[in-house]
């Protein structure tokens, strides 16, 4: 009796709609090798460009790590699967045409289906990665420290006073003037690099600009916006007033400490996009020029005179 329930289970299996599993067979597994090898190569070229990016100090995304490992396990099934598939095949009597087990062939046949759209679906998924891209900018410090050409001799007692300054909450503005040539711009990339390293630094970001005669709001802008990690795309055929809207909404939402180096006129900072009204986030600026006046115009909430070093102080 048993005998006859295992024919009849067979004949059920192979005169259904699911007897393809069996009759397609070859085939499938024809169709699973190839788009493994397409999905190998795919996989390599996705590969290379993550470490690319990663070396570029980018870092892959999610959806492509998961994407890699699930490429990896699907991998090693689908030449678990190809083995099996390869020996049903071999057992196959009457010339290769019927099964020695039917129920083993369909379960096979099926396990061999579904790899197939399993594989597709990576396919997919990975060719997307062409226009997706496969990783994201690492997020910058709070910070980019900038390089010093001259040791800040005699600068210790100003540097203190200026960070005195930073850290009072009813100073928004503080504006460093003196003479060119006394180490104002030194002070000011030492505020940048050593502020953030102290335990008083909570802003956001900190950004230097460096001003000069020549400057203009388009070109401070655009130190600011590159700085704050905005794409280009996004800002460069905008007019001033809407690069300035761009900025002012991002910065309202950070506390930040704006350094601005060697500005010989009034900036008008609304038109950058820049404000300290209603300064509840307490951030701040620090600015350099070599006119007292200039500290005036800009209505610098403290101003400090950066002076030469006494010869006392120079030895």
């Amino acid at each position: 009796m048993e005998f006859v329930t295992q024919i009849w289970n067979a004949v059920r299996i192979c005169t259904s709609k699911h007897a393809a599993y069996i009759v397609d067979l070859e085939d499938n597994l024809d169709s699973l090798r190839e788009n493994m090898t397409v999905l190998e190569n795919v996989y390599e070229d996705v590969k290379i460009k993550v470490q690319l990016a990663e070396q570029q100090q980018q870092m892959r995304t999610e959806q492509v790590k998961s994407w890699l490992e699930s490429a990896e396990t699907m991998e090693n099934e689908v030449n678990k699967v190809v083995q099996s598939g390869a020996q049903e095949i071999q057992m196959k009597c009457l010339g290769g045409y019927c099964p020695k087990n039917c129920c083993d062939s369909y379960k096979l046949g099926k396990m061999v289906t579904e790899k197939l759209a399993a594989v597709t679906d990576l396919l997919s998924r990975g060719r997307q990665f062409d226009v997706v891209g496969v990783a994201h900018r690492l997020p910058r410090g709070p910070v980019d420290e900038r390089p010093m050409a001259e040791k800040t001799v005699g600068l210790d007692l100003m540097f203190e006073k200026v960070g005195r300054l930073i850290k009072d909450e009813n100073v928004g503005m503080v504006g460093l003037y003196g003479m060119g040539g006394v180490g104002k711009t030194t002070l000011l990339k030492r505020i940048n690099n050593e502020f953030p390293k102290t335990s008083e630094c909570d802003f956001d970001v900190i950004i230097s600009v460096v001003v000069s005669r020549l400057a203009s709001v388009e070109k401070i802008q655009e130190v600011i916006l590159r700085r704050l990690q905005i794409p280009e795309g996004e800002w460069i055929s905008k007019t001033e007033y809407e690069r300035s809207a761009d900025i002012f909404s991002h910065l309202k939402e950070k506390k930040f400490m704006l350094l601005f180096d060697d500005i010989w006129e009034r900036i008008d900072l609304a038109r950058v996009g820049v404000s300290l009204l209603d300064n509840q986030k307490k951030s701040k600026i620090v600015f350099t020029t070599r006119s007292e006046q200039v500290c005036n115009h800009m209505k610098a909430h403290r101003k400090m005179k950066v002076e030469p070093l006494s010869r006392e102080e120079a030895l």
